[in-house]
């Protein structure tokens, strides 16, 4: 009965740099059944001598080349 009250509650779901997400009851469920699609990528960001991308739905990253301008390898998570 719980988890089925904290599936119909709207909830944050991140707070990053002041921004918070709320996602509806029907978005946290498609989320946890299929995941973020990482379709809303950042522009090319260079921290530290590494070039990434950033999904600004969930934040993984995906490494990205400046030279051919192509984003590259698996998404990961920062460390």
């Amino acid at each position: 009965m719980q988890s089925v009250l904290s599936i119909l509650r709207p909830q944050m779901t991140s707070q990053r740099d002041g921004l918070v997400t709320i996602l509806s009851a029907p978005e946290r469920l498609l989320g946890t059944l299929f995941g973020c699609r990482h379709r809303r990528m950042s522009w090319p960001i260079t921290r530290d001598g590494q070039t990434y991308r950033a999904c600004l739905k969930c934040g993984v990253r995906r490494s990205f080349d400046t030279k051919t301008w192509t984003t590259f390898g698996s998404f990961y998570r920062r460390d």
